[in-house]
């Protein structure tokens, strides 16, 4: 019977497949050593199996080459792995426990992986990402503006110099913080790398930023507009108008400042990407906020210790004479002789606590050192001494260190009057005190008020012009 077998199986190779556990004889099956498995499907046959040999052996695990003796009944070749070798490809005994893992999954990443978070930061993310911290500064500004407005209201509305200065350097200091911690917040939400430091060096950036190109819209189109003139033109286009103009400037400040924003931390996101050597932005960020929060602390803690009116500087004025005409106003029809080359304007008629009135206002150069002010409000109270009253309790009230320094009754062109002198002062941040001159009269039901002051250390320039402008008046 043994002796039959290779004769049966070679007789039936012709017509019928070839058995899954047959093996080959060494000399057909095997290339440079190797041993080719045998498919385990019945029905495929063998010279369908690729056979080309491999450049190099092979070897086989030795679990494998155990299973192939159970199944076939011949043992394999014997091949020995090193431990070396299969430590060194795994592929090439277990494919698949590589599979889908590339080479650098067995190497510590290399410093190129991180261009990948390097592309985060560039212009376009900062642009969109300004979008979001503007909303929630916008949002943050709404809510401490309400609690300011309350402490003005309550404490800080008859408080000395010392206590405005210590809660309002309280209150910008925290409004600052939590103006800067919103970035952070925003830039650690989106997974940002170094939130902390990209926040430092994005808000000065946008504080340089913000605060440069508001200081040259201030300069070159406010002040252009006081300089020629545009603000008495506007004071003619009526109420409703100055309320649409005002509502037009707020609207062109929120537009400005949202985009003012976004290119900031545009610019911040692409400059703290590109600067390879982190040290230089972080001491950036780190000096200009120290400059802003210094310069606050310094504004507020040295203000109650300044003398009022220290913080104007010194001008030489030169000489002040009276124009050659005098202005007549339009509503009213009253004239009043004005100092040469004041500049100035009206606002247009209002109603304010059931009386008509009107305003004109009239400044030395182009800031308000020196001012003279008309005020008219019909119908009068009716009696010229309790306008004298409201006008000394209405000045004692909105200033400090009020001073009345004379008040007699006179005739001016005609009109029965009284001429006061005083000085009081501010209660403003950088208070001021002011020297005094005012004229009151009431004619045909209509109450005049004209007030010329200047700040004290300029009074001596501008008394004498002063009291002949008044004394020039005619309702």
């Amino acid at each position: 019977m043994d002796n039959e077998t290779p004769q049966q199986n070679q007789s039936a190779s012709n017509n019928q497949k070839e058995p899954v556990n047959q093996t080959p004889s060494p000399a057909a099956g095997l290339g440079n050593g190797m041993r080719i498995i045998q498919p385990l499907d019945p029905n495929l046959k063998a010279d369908n199996v690729a056979t080309q040999p491999p450049a190099e052996p092979v070897p086989t695990p030795p679990a494998n080459s155990q299973d192939q003796t159970t199944n076939s009944g011949v043992q394999p070749k014997d091949v020995t792995i090193q431990p070396q070798q299969q430590r060194a490809n795994p592929s090439s005994i277990y494919p698949e426990a590589t599979h889908g893992l590339s080479s650098t999954s067995y190497q510590t990443p290399s410093p190129d992986n991180k261009k990948d978070t390097d592309e985060t930061l560039n212009f376009s993310n900062g642009y969109s990402i300004g979008g979001s911290i503007f909303w929630f500064q916008l949002l943050a500004g709404i809510v401490l503006g309400l609690i300011l407005f309350g402490i003005d209201s309550s404490v800080l509305k008859t408080a000395t110099v010392s206590v405005i200065a210590i809660v309002s350097l309280l209150y910008y200091l925290v409004e600052f913080f939590v103006v800067a911690y919103i970035p952070y917040n925003t830039l650690k939400s989106n997974n940002i790398e170094e939130p902390f430091w990209l926040t430092l060096f994005g808000i000065a950036t946008q504080s340089i930023i913000i605060a440069t190109l508001f200081e040259l819209v201030i300069s070159l189109i406010v002040r252009s507009v006081i300089n020629h003139g545009v603000s008495s033109s506007l004071a003619h286009i009526g109420g409703a108008g100055l309320g649409a103009v005002a509502i037009i400037v707020y609207i062109g400040f929120f537009i400005a400042s949202y985009f003012l924003t976004k290119l900031s931390w545009g610019i911040a996101f692409s400059l703290f990407g590109k600067i390879k050597n982190k040290t230089i932005v972080k001491a950036i960020g780190i000096v200009v906020i120290a400059i802003i929060v210094g310069g606050i602390a310094y504004h507020y803690l040295t203000l109650h210790s300044s003398k009022p009116g220290s913080s104007q500087p010194k001008v030489n004025v030169p000489q002040q004479e009276l124009s050659s005409s005098p202005f007549t106003e339009p509503v009213t029809g009253y004239q009043i002789t004005l100092p040469a080359g004041w500049k100035g304007g009206e606002l247009p008629v209002d109603t304010i606590n059931g009386q008509k009135t009107t305003f004109a206002s009239w400044y030395y150069q182009n800031d308000f050192m020196d001012n003279l002010k008309v005020n008219t409000a019909s119908p009068s109270s009716g009696s010229l001494q309790s306008d004298v009253q409201s006008w000394q309790s209405t000045q004692q009230a909105s200033n400090s260190d009020y001073k009345l320094i004379s008040s007699n009754a006179t005739t001016v062109n005609g009109i029965l009057a009284y001429y006061i002198t005083d000085s009081w002062t501010t209660k403003t941040l950088k208070p001021q005190t002011i020297t005094d001159q005012v004229l009151i009269e009431d004619n045909n039901g209509t109450e005049y008020t004209v007030n010329g002051n200047s700040y004290t250390q300029y009074s001596s320039s501008f008394t004498d012009v002063l009291k002949q402008s008044l004394m020039s008046f005619k309702p």
